[in-house]
């Protein structure tokens, strides 16, 4: 897979007063030997002055945390979140091992809020999904890797509601399911 990096999506690190940004694009080939850009992951050595982070954070911690891996010999961002008093408020994003984005989201007092983005392994965007208050509430589009709709439905209560329209990757409807509080019902 051939890699060319570029400067050009903004991405904005905040810890306490101080302030850093970083800007980087990844463009890969898809299967079709298709340039694909997307989201690099940022490289850990360059945003400096955060707090290097494993699986946990401590209750009173304020700043971002991140964890990183070598990945194509450079030392890549795998996952990073903002935190205040121990509780993520901001932006998370975690990258594929390819160190292309696998998703973000904000969060509001530790828990999910407004719309999560998830992508795939090569860039191109997988799903969009509404949070309120930690929960999935709203409309939920799924695409497949050639931007051709995958699913469309809704979110009640964190479970899927109503009638779920389901595509296949070329492009025509496959099925609709409906659900009722996240049970299929015939």
């Amino acid at each position: 897979m051939r890699l060319l990096y570029t400067l050009s999506i903004f991405i904005l690190f905040s810890c306490g007063d101080s302030k850093q940004t970083q800007e980087e694009i990844l463009t890969v080939n898809d299967e079709n030997d298709a340039e694909v850009k997307t989201e690099q992951a940022p490289n850990c050595n360059e945003i400096g002055g955060v707090q290097e982070m494993e699986a946990w954070v401590p209750d009173s911690y304020t700043g971002l945390a991140k964890t990183c891996d070598e990945i194509e010999g450079v030392s890549r961002v795998l996952w990073y979140a903002t935190y205040s008093n121990g509780e993520k408020n901001g932006i998370e994003k975690t990258y594929h091992p390819n160190g292309s984005l696998h998703w973000v989201a904000n969060y509001i007092h530790g828990n999910r809020e407004g719309e999560v983005k998830y992508y795939h392994y090569t860039g191109e965007l997988k799903q969009i999904t509404q949070f309120i208050n930690g929960e999935e509430e709203g409309e939920s589009l799924g695409y497949w890797e050639n931007g051709n709709l995958r699913s469309k439905g809704v979110f009640r209560n964190g479970e899927k509601e109503g009638v779920w329209e389901y595509y296949y990757e070329e492009g025509p409807l496959k099925k609709k399911v409906t659900y009722k509080e996240g049970i299929e019902v015939r």
